[in-house]
């Protein structure tokens, strides 16, 4: 069975943003697509439809979406494969200085955690790469170069890790032995660097 993904809250989006026709709008996260689908779908002939997404087979299920709305009167739009911290520039390139109303679905799409690119803890043998690109730096990179100082900084900052020191020593440590390459081998040093207790739960 393949991956899936169930936008959440559409009927309080759609009501939320209260869009007319002619709108312009913005799916600055186009993940699974569920919902600039339904954004399509409440705008017409003169309505513009912005979708942007860093991860390239998003904008892939964006535009199998788009091509699936037969109607004469459908919105025109735009798939930008890049980050949505970029809005203003991607809006400017376009030539659209406004939007009537922008929709940011933060989080995992059911894809992306289903993906081959160690996003997901499941599956031990996933190479460890945590990116939407097919080049550039990879979560192997960073945990293969970063001080332990580094690696502490980013744990505690963007995971919030109350163990963010032990286990940076810990990957520290393990990749000393062997390049830490796969998401089970970076498991495998988290849990060296943290409490047995803590491994449950």
């Amino acid at each position: 069975m393949g991956a899936t993904h169930e936008p959440v809250l559409t009927d309080e989006v759609r009501e939320a943003l209260a869009l007319a026709p002619g709108d312009m709008v913005v799916d600055a996260t186009l993940g699974g697509a569920g919902h600039f689908k339904q954004l399509c779908a409440a705008l017409g002939e003169g309505g513009t439809i912005v979708g942007i997404d860093a991860d390239p087979e998003a904008l892939e299920r964006a535009r199998e979406a788009y091509a699936e709305d037969r109607r004469a009167e459908r919105p025109v739009a735009h798939l930008v494969n890049d980050n949505f911290r970029n809005l203003a520039r991607i809006l400017e390139r376009l030539s659209l200085p406004s939007a009537d109303a922008i929709l940011f679905d933060l989080g995992w799409s059911g894809y992306q955690v289903a993906s081959s690119r160690g996003f997901s803890f499941t599956d031990p043998d996933q190479p460890l790469l945590m990116t939407y690109a097919a080049s550039g730096e990879t979560a192997a990179d960073i945990v293969n170069s970063a001080t332990e100082e580094e690696l502490a900084d980013l744990i505690f900052t963007y995971g919030e890790e109350r163990f963010a020191r032990p286990i940076s020593k810990a990957i520290v440590a393990a990749r000393a032995k062997e390049r830490i390459l796969t998401v089970g081998r970076l498991v495998e040093a988290i849990e060296a660097g943290t409490p047995e207790w803590y491994h449950h739960r």
